[in-house]
């Protein structure tokens, strides 16, 4: 997939860059067992690379690659992301009600 960029804005900054961001997925598991909320969950698996390769004002913005992994439910849509960056780890989860 490849999105084109123009008009960028992030919070009062605004902008424009030309080039190109590709993301490629793979499903790994269609039943990878993952932990949330304290519970074991079989969930399907998909791991991404996001990849950018851009320039703004005619300056190239070093490359820099995004690895993701999400883990997906039928009832919960997206169960668990983690994401790696040249910024360190993240992650988010699903919570249910108690």
């Amino acid at each position: 997939m490849v999105i084109p960029l123009s008009g960028l804005k992030a919070g009062p900054v605004k902008g424009s860059a030309t080039g190109r961001v590709s993301i490629s997925a793979k499903i790994v598991s269609m039943a990878d067992p993952v932990k949330v909320d304290g519970k074991e969950i079989e969930a399907v698996r998909v791991d991404s690379v996001l990849e950018m390769d851009l320039s703004m004002n005619g300056r190239k913005i070093p490359s820099q690659d995004f690895n993701m992994t999400n883990w997906y439910t039928k009832e919960t849509s997206l169960l668990k992301q983690t994401a790696t960056t040249q910024f360190g780890k993240t992650g988010i989860e699903y919570v249910a009600k108690k």
